[in-house]
């Protein structure tokens, strides 16, 4: 599932909505590493289809690229904070542009 550059660089992804399993994979982490932050109200924005929890990959990439820091004591951008509910500036999250 590591298809999230193209040869420019650029992210891409073939499908809309990334499952809990293809975002640890592409983030080389634990699915348990997602369900606990989910619960903690932290890590990249995600969607409830019924019982169904899944990931829209524009939302998914713009979190990604607000993790990038210049330090280990750079704090980031003060929304994210480690909390993912804050406003994207080109990506709809929630209903939210």
């Amino acid at each position: 599932m590591r298809n999230c550059e193209n040869e420019r660089g650029e992210w891409y992804t073939k499908k809309e909505h990334l499952t809990e399993v293809e975002v640890a994979e592409l983030l080389d982490m634990s699915p348990r590493t997602l369900q606990g932050w989910r619960v903690k109200g932290k890590g990249p924005p995600f969607e409830k289809f019924g019982g169904s929890v899944r990931y829209n990959s524009t939302a998914l990439h713009a979190w990604i690229t607000a993790q990038e820091r210049n330090s280990t004591s750079d704090a980031g951008p003060a929304c994210y904070g480690g909390i993912h509910r804050c406003e994207y500036p080109s990506v709809i999250v929630g209903g939210r542009s």
